[in-house]
């Protein structure tokens, strides 16, 4: 579908908390509310969490972070997402409002 940012799970769905390898195999990135670090440990360890799937997830949630638009200010690179205040600042320079 082209999404390139990343996917976080709702907060405290227990369900999905019992596999953190399904999850990020199925392409989540950060299972919330991180209560799931000693399972995400064991199935590292256990070798049931593929490599690949740890890297897709760790890129991903990289690229979101670098391509933020104050990661990119502090760092004087060209931000590729705009904060509420740029959209508000461009719409007011083009005469559009909220």
């Amino acid at each position: 579908m082209g999404f390139k940012g990343t996917v976080m799970t709702d907060w405290y769905n227990q369900k999905s908390l019992s596999d953190p390898q399904i999850l990020m195999h199925a392409g989540n990135d950060l299972i919330m509310p991180g209560s799931t670090q000693t399972k995400l440990q064991k199935a590292i360890s256990d070798d049931n969490l593929a490599l690949g799937d740890l890297q897709r997830s760790a890129e991903r949630v990289l690229n979101t972070i670098m391509n933020a638009y104050t990661f990119a200010k502090d760092n004087n690179v060209k931000a590729h997402s705009l904060t509420p205040s740029d959209v508000s600042t461009i719409m007011t320079d083009n005469g559009q409002s909220w």
